[in-house]
C-alpha cells in the first residue's frame, strides 16, 4: 500500500486542483478576464487535461510522444491516410467477383 496516492473523493478533488494549480491553469472558466478568442483557445490548449491517460502517480513525466495533443490527431491522421488510400488504390469493393462490382468510394 502506497500512503501518498489519493483514494477517497475528497483526496482526489485536492490532488486535482492541486495539479491545476501547478500547471498555472484552473479547473473553471475564467471570471472577469476579457481575452480575445484566439488567445482564450490557445490558452484552453496549452491547459488542457486528459483525465489521466498518460498520467503517473509517482509525478513521474511520460515521454513527449505520449502527450494526448500529439498522439491522438497522429491516430486520426493514421486512420484517414489509410481510408484516402484504400479510396485512391479501389481496394475495397462490393459485390461478387465476375459480376457487377461497385467501389464503396
Amino acid at each position: 500500500e502506497r500512503p501518498d496516492i489519493a483514494r477517497s473523493p475528497a483526496e482526489i478533488a485536492a490532488a486535482y486542483e492541486k495539479r491545476i494549480a501547478a500547471r498555472g491553469g484552473s479547473a473553471g472558466a475564467k471570471e472577469g478576464e476579457d481575452e480575445g478568442f484566439v488567445a482564450y483557445v490557445i490558452e484552453r490548449i496549452r491547459t488542457a487535461y486528459f483525465f489521466g491517460l498518460f498520467d503517473s502517480q509517482t509525478g513521474e513525466e511520460a515521454p513527449w510522444y505520449l502527450n494526448p495533443l500529439i498522439t491522438f490527431p497522429a491516430m486520426f491522421a493514421f486512420v484517414g491516410f489509410g481510408t484516402w488510400l484504400v479510396a485512391l488504390t479501389g481496394a475495397f469493393k462490393i459485390g461478387v467477383p465476375g459480376e457487377l462490382e461497385v467501389p464503396l468510394f
